[in-house]
Formats: structure tokens, C-alpha cells, sequence
């Protein structure tokens, strides 16, 4: 009746049925089990602190139960990253992840963006950039390139944010030379920044032109380039446009952490 419940979103419903099962011969395996799905539940319910708690004691039997990886794997990728509690509970999960499973690349994607995430909501993640470079480079040598691009420019945030404008071209220019498209906007701000606007134009043009349209990647484009065409310019957003609540500047890369919350059923 609980897993029934989990499927049409009853959680309290589910979490009431749940809690009231036991099972007279204490086998483990069906105990296990029971709390894997609390875990799903209460995390349905914003409730990530009992959550992880039941995790944790999953984790304990993860050697016994081959499950119970692969399922406290995908509860933490789907809610890890919901809120600051959360994320500060996923970033100790992922390092045992990573320590039990060093192959599965997922874990440690998922660990470098729960820091990361952390970090972006002003949270204190205790390393200095260099500090956390080290780690970043052990981890990221085993992501795929299709998924290795946001970690770069992540990383590479970090480095601007320290004004480190040589280390954050270097991230931004492997985020773009991984997936290009809006990372291209982010490497050319760095290229502006360092003084190589020969590089940086051509970038610009791409995001103004095809990629990001938008009323800032035109001003950013027009800054750099005095001479552009009078068909270029009249197709360039006015003075007001700019002022107007719709376009407001466009953020170097405002790609997001793929925190959204997952329904498991």
C-alpha cells in the first residue's frame, strides 16, 4: 500500500503506511528495502535531514545488498541538490560514493556540482580555488566530455570570482571546446579582460548573432567592434531596449545546476 501511494504522490499517505510495516522473521533484506522507499518519501515530503538519515543506515548493508548503491545513487542525484541542507548531506554521500564505486563516472560529476552548488549559494565550502582545483582535476579526468563542459565553467567561475582572469579563460576555453554554444559568451568576457579582443570578437559575434540574440550580447559585440556594418548596427537593440525589465543584461553563463526535484516511482 506505500509503494502504492509513492506512485499517485500520496506521501504522507505512503510515509503513514510504511512506518507501520514490520516483518516477524527480522529479515534485513525486507527491512532495507522498507527503508529505502522512506528515504524516497521523505524526501518527497522537503524532509532531506530523515531522509538522509535513512540512508545512512542503508549504507551500512550496502555490501550485502548490491541495490542499495545504485538506489541511494539516483535519491541523492534527484534531491541532492534541492536546498543547502540537502546539498550539505550530498557532498559526504558522493565522497563515499566515489570511494566505494571509483569508476562510475556520475558520482563524481555529481560531488564536483554539489560543491560547486554549495558554494553558489554563499555556503562556506573550507578550500581555496587552488585547493579545490587538485580535487576538480582528479575528478573530472573520468567525466565524459558531454557531460564534462558545466564543471569546467563552473570552475571557471570560481577563478573570475577571484579575478583570476588567465585560469578562468583556461576553463571557459574547455567548457566551450567541449560543448561551445553559450559557453562561448564566458570565454569571450575573459578574452576582454586579458586584452585579446582579436579573439574575443568572433566569439561575441556567434553568441549576438546565432546562439544569444539577445540585447547585451550586442552591446558586448558593439563595445569591441566601432566599425560594424550599418546593417549590423540598425539590427542592434536601441538605448531603451536596453533599459527595458525584459532585457536585462544576460549573466555570463546562467546555466543551471539541474537541480530540479525528481518524482521516483
Amino acid at each position: 500500500m506505500g509503494t502504492h501511494c509513492v506512485r499517485l504522490g500520496k506521501y504522507e499517505d505512503a510515509l503513514r503506511h510504511l512506518d507501520q510495516v514490520v516483518f516477524s522473521d527480522q529479515k534485513r533484506g525486507r527491512t532495507s528495502a522498507v527503508n529505502g522507499w522512506r528515504a524516497n518519501v521523505l524526501f518527497n515530503l522537503g524532509d532531506g535531514r530523515a531522509a538522509f538519515r535513512e540512508i545512512n543506515g542503508l549504507l551500512a548493508q550496502a555490501d550485502r545488498f548490491h541495490w542499495i548503491w545504485p538506489w541511494c545513487r539516483r535519491l541523492v542525484s534527484g534531491f541532492g541538490r534541492t536546498n543547502v541542507e540537502n546539498a550539505r548531506q550530498a557532498v559526504p554521500f558522493w565522497q563515499r560514493y566515489v570511494n566505494a564505486n571509483p569508476e562510475d563516472p556520475a558520482g563524481r560529476w555529481e560531488l564536483l556540482m554539489a560543491m560547486f552548488y554549495l558554494r553558489g549559494q554563499g555556503e562556506d565550502v573550507a578550500k581555496s580555488y587552488i585547493e579545490f582545483r587538485a580535487e576538480f582535476d582528479r575528478h573530472i579526468a573520468y567525466v565524459d566530455a558531454d557531460n564534462a563542459a558545466l564543471p569546467w565553467d563552473r570552475l571557471g567561475h570560481w577563478a573570475q570570482d577571484d579575478e583570476d582572469w588567465v585560469e578562468a579563460e583556461r576553463c571557459f576555453r574547455t567548457a566551450y571546446e567541449l560543448a561551445g554554444g553559450d559557453y562561448g559568451y564566458c570565454l569571450a568576457i575573459a578574452l576582454n579582460e586579458l586584452g585579446r579582443f582579436d579573439e574575443s570578437v568572433p566569439l561575441l559575434r556567434e553568441q549576438a548573432q546565432n546562439v544569444q540574440p539577445d540585447a547585451m550580447s550586442w552591446f558586448q559585440l558593439a563595445r569591441l567592434t566601432p566599425t560594424l556594418a550599418d546593417g549590423q548596427r540598425r539590427s542592434m537593440p536601441t538605448r531603451e531596449h536596453l533599459r527595458s525589465p525584459q532585457t536585462m543584461p544576460w549573466q555570463c553563463s546562467t546555466l543551471a545546476g539541474l537541480t530540479g526535484t525528481v518524482v521516483m516511482q
